[in-house]
């Protein structure tokens, strides 16, 4: 019995990419990118064959705290382009039985799969969204969004999970980028829910006699099986009203059908939104792939393309229409089938009629859940989608490799149990010193820690090394203090070195420490009493920053000013404005909430 996880709120993280190939010892700089050689059997720079590179998001949460993980690598071969492709929503899908719950002998902790997390080369989490999860089995499916798929090089990206700490879904639509409209997995019971769009806006409701038989084994987890009789999803706040409305659009989806009929209308619709005002994708009565799309101007075009048969054999095929206003194709399982250019004489899509959409048949509706065709699709429906603008072929040619054959696109490489497990690390400033602290919920091989620092949090310096305790299943803590810190902002970051030499890092923290002053006095202040001004003469033992800070004689603050004072003599000029009460005042010179000298100043 598969669980079910319920699309969390949508959360925009922004990742920042570098590319890192790997070929043999030695390092060289190329425009700007860090190319790194390592050893390897006939591997050259002109030729490289086996290499592979791991995108690194600059930001994003951490993932610490796991205990188990493996390193997906992704065939460049499969990748059909000759560029990289951006946010690219990879699909995940395989039985392993690491990925089995720990109460059935793996080592996921949450039984609906919430601790499977997916990282690049800094360990910096990526964005994914769970489809299904059977912790009895270790079945997973789930999407990831990649920063970026390399063309020319493999890809790599990391696998963890083991975190008892994890208790929410961590699934978000950010894995589907802007460009998507909507994403239908169609994975959603009809008869207790709405069809979720899982890029979280269009939801689509239920009509017809469609119950929980209908929700059946797809071509990647669950699909619809729609009865050709009454049964279709009417699209939920998704419409169309203008002239001109669709400047580019693609829809996709996998579909299985049987249906034949000598009438090319006999089998609308899997996407509809009117073919006289906006457009129709279907699926032809005698098998081929149709794209009908009625342009602002020159009229309705209809498009149908394939062979007869081809898609209505029984079989999953993965179809795609994509249209703008130069060019408009149809593709069968990853392959371009038939291209027109100028479809509209070049205009964009959309009479300006007011259309709501439908999944399941034709649309002739000016408001939700209207006036239909009522020509029902017979058949399965997997995996339907339409984005807002006009996919590549290398792309549509892209994801239907990694859509058909996930275990083809992908390796998984031996797990790799992590030799800690960290459950805090910390570092607090004590006046002069700042204090480390970390504890691990268990280590394995752990020979010791070492806690580095930086300046910027980029490169690190090592200041301090702890011994670890080798094998541990105990909650253990450790401590360091950094007597000697470094003024202003700093970073600090824990390390782990095993036995056999392998290290892991782990997220750092951020220290601001200002140095303190020993002693600090007032001289003079002058003219005092004051009219709108005076000037205050103060030293100091050390220079740091300090506030300047005027209280009335209630305490109540009146004025504040930061200021890096130096060592000696130290000069600052005070004006005041016309709120300022005639009256005694406090003068403070305040460092770190702590006041280190004090006078009294008159306004007249």
């Amino acid at each position: 019995m598969k669980n079910r996880n319920s699309i969390g709120p949508k959360v925009k993280t922004r990742l920042r990419l570098r590319k890192i190939v790997l070929y043999t010892t030695g390092v060289a700089i190329i425009s700007a990118i860090v190319w790194k050689f390592i050893i390897g059997t006939a591997v050259t720079i002109g030729n490289p064959g086996n290499v592979m590179g791991m995108f690194t998001p600059s930001n994003g949460p951490q993932v610490t705290g796991y205990s188990w993980m493996k390193t997906i690598t992704i065939n460049s071969s499969q990748v059909m382009d000759t560029v990289d492709l951006i946010d690219f929503p990879l699909l995940i899908s395989f039985t392993e039985n690491d990925l089995r719950s720990t109460a059935n002998g793996g080592s996921v902790a949450s039984d609906f799969g919430y601790d499977i997390v997916f990282s690049g080369a800094n360990e910096a989490q990526l964005d994914h969204q769970i489809e299904s999860y059977n912790p009895v089995t270790g079945e997973y499916v789930a999407w990831v969004r990649l920063p970026i798929l390399y063309h020319d090089v493999d890809t790599e990206l990391n696998i963890s999970c083991g975190n008892s700490s994890v208790t929410a879904d961590q699934s978000t639509e950010n894995v589907w980028s802007s460009s998507h409209e909507a994403v239908w997995h169609m994975c959603d019971d009809p008869s207790v829910s709405e069809l979720n769009d899982a890029a979280g806006t269009f939801n689509g409701q239920a009509n017809g006699n469609m119950t929980s038989s209908d929700l059946v084994d797809g071509k990647i987890g669950s699909a619809i099986d729609f009865d050709g009789t009454n049964d279709f999803f009417a699209i939920e706040d998704k419409n169309y009203s203008s002239s001109g409305a669709i400047n580019e659009l693609t829809v996709s989806g996998w579909v299985n059908t049987s249906f034949s009929t000598n009438s090319w209308t006999g089998n609308w619709a899997l996407l509809d939104f009117d073919r006289s005002e906006y457009f129709n994708f279907f699926i032809h009565g005698q098998g081929k792939v149709s794209f009908c799309t009625r342009g602002a101007v020159a009229g309705i075009h209809d498009f149908h393309s394939g062979q007869s048969g081809q898609v209505n054999d029984g079989n999953w095929h993965y179809v795609v229409g994509t249209i703008s206003p130069t060019k408009k194709q149809i593709y069968i399982d990853g392959v371009l089938v038939n291209t027109i250019n100028n479809p509209h004489n070049g205009s964009d899509l959309g009479t300006g009629a007011t259309r709501y959409g439908f999944i399941g048949d034709g649309s002739e509706a000016s408001g939700f859940n209207g006036n239909r065709n009522n020509i029902y699709y017979k058949g399965k429906i997997d995996e339907l989608r339409f984005l807002n603008v006009q996919l590549s072929a290398g792309w549509i040619a892209t994801e239907f490799n990694n859509q058909s054959s996930p275990e083809s696109f992908y390796s998984l490489g031996d797990p790799y149990n992590l030799p800690i497990e960290l459950i805090a690390f910390n570092a607090e400033l004590k006046g002069k010193e700042v204090f480390v602290d970390w504890s691990t919920a268990s280590q394995r091989d752990n020979d010791y820690f070492t806690i580095e620092r930086s300046i910027d949090g980029t490169e690190f310096d090592i200041v301090g090394e702890v011994d670890g305790a080798g094998n541990s299943t105990e909650i253990l803590k450790y401590e360091f203090v950094d007597t000697d810190p470094l003024e202003g902002f700093s970073y600090y970051r824990l390390r782990q070195t095993d036995f056999n030499g392998e290290t892991e890092a782990f997220a750092p923290v951020s220290i601001n420490y200002i140095i303190p002053v020993d002693r600090v006095s007032i001289e003079t202040v002058y003219p005092n009493p004051f009219t709108n001004m005076f000037t205050v003469d103060f030293s100091m033992s050390t220079s740091s920053e300090v506030e300047i800070m005027m209280t009335n004689s209630n305490g109540m603050q009146v004025f504040s000013d930061a200021v890096v004072a130096e060592e000696g003599q130290n000069k600052y000029v005070f004006y005041s404005d016309s709120d300022l009460k005639t009256g005694m005042y406090f003068l403070n010179i305040i460092q770190n909430g702590e006041i280190l000298a004090s006078t009294k100043v008159m306004k007249r």
